[in-house]
């Protein structure tokens, strides 16, 4: 086996490891790749998203904040905030995007359906 197959095999596995341990934190996640210069605009989401760029460049904005993230970067952005990303140079951007839905409210096991269900007035 060649050094550079080694290397992609070590590759796989720190990437197989990453996406368990996020699953393991409770986030759904995709595998993204973005062209160079392709924009993906106006994102909003009912639930955290989680952006960990593998490779490459993403300009992120959400309002007046601008970011650029590079190979290594993570960047968490909270429910209902709406963002921007763009492929930033020459490459594809390499990313993982982790989506955790927001906690949904418990019932109140105190009031009965019936209670739901009276008629008013």
């Amino acid at each position: 086996m060649t050094p550079e197959d080694q290397a992609l095999i070590s590759l796989k596995r720190k990437l197989d490891q990453t996406e368990a341990e996020l699953r393991g934190l409770g986030y759904e996640v995709d595998r993204c790749v973005t062209p160079p210069g392709a924009q993906l605009g106006n994102q909003r989401f009912e639930g955290a998203i989680l952006i960990l760029v593998l490779f490459g460049r993403l300009w992120t904005q959400s309002g007046e904040t601008v970011i650029v993230l590079g190979a290594g970067d993570r960047l968490d952005v909270p429910s209902g905030v709406p963002f921007t990303l763009r492929a930033e140079g020459e490459t594809s951007a390499y990313w993982l995007q982790g989506f955790k839905a927001d906690p949904r409210p418990e019932p109140n096991p105190s009031r009965e359906a019936s209670d739901l269900d009276a008629p008013t007035g």
